[in-house]
């Protein structure tokens, strides 16, 4: 949501009157536009920092986003690779330790640099 300001509070600061013979008090006016610059700053300020703020939380937001599609990605993968044991209702020990080895032997590819779905 974008403000816009018709004022800064430069612009403020260095307004000048008019001079009229039968105006109003200076010291007044300028009591008074003294507060208003004030607040206007606060304003201003508190802009500032929120543009800041969303724009730091839309960065956050994106690479939330990155990490989510990645994780999609690799969730897919991982059900792709162990659909048949869904449907298989005798698992036993057996199969534990063929997994087990299968997760070694990938690790180990993994670490000489090849990639085992590639396989």
């Amino acid at each position: 949501m974008a403000i816009k300001l018709n004022l800064t509070s430069k612009e403020i600061l260095n307004n000048k009157f008019s001079g009229v013979p039968r105006g109003y008090s200076p010291i007044e006016v300028d009591s008074f536009l003294d507060s208003i610059l004030n607040d206007y700053r606060l304003v201003e300020n508190s802009l500032l920092l929120s543009n800041k703020e969303a724009k730091e939380q839309e960065e956050k937001m994106k690479k939330l986003k990155e990490e989510n599609e990645n994780l999609k990605i690799e969730v897919e993968k991982y059900r792709n690779r162990f659909a048949g044991f869904e449907n298989d209702t005798n698992v036993n020990s057996n199969n534990i330790d063929l997994m087990q080895r299968i997760n070694k032997l990938e690790k180990a590819l993994w670490k000489l640099g090849a990639d085992p779905t590639k396989i």
